[in-house]
């Protein structure tokens, strides 16, 4: 069977070695590529949505020995939560690129990064590997980074390193707590699906698991107090990197509260529930100026919330994946307001300034 999922997912890497292997290219080339790679992508996703799922597990699973000595493998799939997570990405990566297709300061590492930030998130959404997992979470700071600090306006190296700072340590502790999983399943393996289907760790284990489960993922979403660094990116970002960072990076976060915290250390989230709540209270209020820029910002913040208030008592598998959904009508709600943040920036001829 053709291994849609892996197409899907290395179809932006393939773009972006593409570009890199053409130093000389013209900007429309470059442009080109990239707009293509990513309308490819997004067939891929249509073809993994058309494939479906399996009730009640992953479908679509392709793996293959990574480190085998130590049970890593590359272990990708989808489920219901995934999959329309991996769709509406692809959707809002390629409107991105259409969007960027005007950028002429050094398109070729633009469009480069941007493509492999597609294939980070789409390894994000997909990975059933703890440590691919991983991998792909931080190569998408990474990327963000360069996209922030090289493309970004007046106060952009400072937003970009507050950025790479605050989610890179503050992704530490998953490290921490993937460890933790690992060294209590027996045999040890870091196959996402044996620790949702039998959680490895339980009583003060699983609760030292979930509170580095939880550090992580509320810098990522991010929830209150770890919003602080949010305001300065979506502002100094370009226009592009704001909009896949609200879209799509912030989506990280809630997908893992699901899938790691969750799912995985289900009896532990549950005692933390009302803790949960607080902060999901919380981050439904964000600090309002008259810079629309400030202002959506604030709009992201606020989509935290939502998410987590009935995720705190999904105790069924039903309710988590109806948690999620719900949280996707809150992503196309962003979306349309990614649109208008787009048109603003246009209409203030402020999204790329040439500099050399």
């Amino acid at each position: 069977m053709l291994p849609v999922v892996s197409i899907t997912l290395f179809l932006p890497l393939l773009g972006a070695l593409v570009v890199v292997a053409l130093p000389r290219a013209p900007a429309v080339l470059t442009h080109g590529i990239g707009i293509g790679s990513a309308a490819l992508t997004l067939l891929g996703a249509l073809a993994m949505w058309s494939r479906g799922i399996r009730p009640g597990g992953f479908a679509q699973v392709e793996q293959l020995a990574w480190i085998p000595t130590i049970g890593v493998s590359y272990r990708v799939g989808v489920d219901g939560i995934s999959l329309v997570l991996v769709l509406l990405s692809t959707v809002l990566f390629l409107l991105t690129f259409v969007f960027s297709a005007g950028v002429r300061q050094q398109p070729r590492a633009y469009v480069a990064l941007l493509l492999l930030l597609e294939t980070a998130a789409i390894g994000t959404f997909t990975a059933l590997d703890a440590l691919l997992f991983y991998v792909f979470f931080e190569v998408s700071l990474v990327s963000m980074y360069f996209m922030i600090a090289g493309w970004g306006h007046e106060d952009r190296q400072r937003a970009a390193s507050t950025f790479f700072l605050y989610t890179l340590l503050g992704s530490l502790p998953l490290l921490l707590a993937i460890l933790g999983l690992y060294l209590g399943s027996d045999p040890h393996t870091f196959d996402m699906r044996v620790w949702i289907a039998a959680p490895p760790l339980a009583g003060a284990a699983a609760m030292l698991a979930f509170l580095a489960m939880l550090f992580t993922f509320a810098v990522k979403t991010p929830l209150f107090p770890f919003h602080t660094w949010l305001p300065a990116a979506h502002v100094q970002a370009p226009t592009a990197g704001s909009v896949i960072l609200a879209g799509v990076m912030l989506k990280f976060g809630t997908y893992g509260l699901i899938r790691f915290a969750l799912q995985m250390t289900p009896g532990a989230f549950r005692q933390a529930g009302t803790v949960i709540v607080v902060l999901a209270a919380f981050s439904e209020y964000g600090e309002h100026t008259a810079d629309i820029l400030h202002l959506l910002t604030s709009i992201v913040a606020d989509t935290a919330g939502p998410l987590v208030f009935p995720g705190t008592e999904a105790k069924q598998p039903g309710l988590r994946v109806l948690t999620v959904y719900c949280h996707c009508l809150t992503f196309a709600d962003y979306f349309h307001r990614c649109l208008l943040l787009t048109a603003s920036r246009a209409q203030q001829k402020r999204q790329y300034p040439s500099r050399r």
